[in-house]
């Protein structure tokens, strides 16, 4: 596997997201839903189009 989508890269997912970069894959995410700041950025992507496997780092209400 060497492309992984991630859900939440607030602080779990930021740390997470480092792990699997250590372990050799490539990391994307998507910015939907984040504070205008950071949907400005050109980060935002359809993670189902790049990655195969999609990771969620959000915590349980």
């Amino acid at each position: 596997m060497k492309v992984i989508g991630l859900i939440g890269a607030g602080h779990m997912g930021s740390g997470l997201g480092w792990a699997l970069r250590q372990g050799g894959h490539d990391v994307v995410t998507s910015l939907a839903g984040r504070s205008p700041r950071w949907a400005e950025r050109p980060l935002v992507v359809d993670l189902n189009a790049v990655s195969p496997v999609t990771a969620s780092a959000l915590p349980a209400r």
